[in-house]
């Protein structure tokens, strides 16, 4: 059962039974930490000095022979390029 204490901010801290340590945001972030290591431990294999190109990750995907994730991942770029893009341009207005 959680416990309110006052803080010395307006609002209050919510504590669990094992402290005030935040579960939630650590059950949030390992998924996403997992995801980022198993990235990094895919991409680790390949050669720094040749991936200084304008489109490194693509081109490291390009190498580990795997044409299905290397589409996937060009195609995943270039929506998020196209969205950010298209979010600043409409943010002018």
């Amino acid at each position: 059962r959680p416990v309110f204490v006052p803080d010395n901010h307006s609002a209050n801290i919510q504590l669990t039974k094992h402290g005030d340590r935040p579960w939630r945001s650590l059950a949030d972030i390992n998924p996403v930490n997992s995801v980022c290591f198993l990235w990094s431990k895919t991409l680790r294999p390949q050669p720094y000095r040749e991936l200084d190109v304008a489109d490194p990750i693509a081109k490291a995907i390009d190498r580990l022979a795997m044409p299905g994730l290397a589409i996937v991942i060009k195609i995943g770029a270039l929506i998020g390029l196209t969205t950010s893009a298209l979010t600043a341009l409409y943010g002018q207005g």
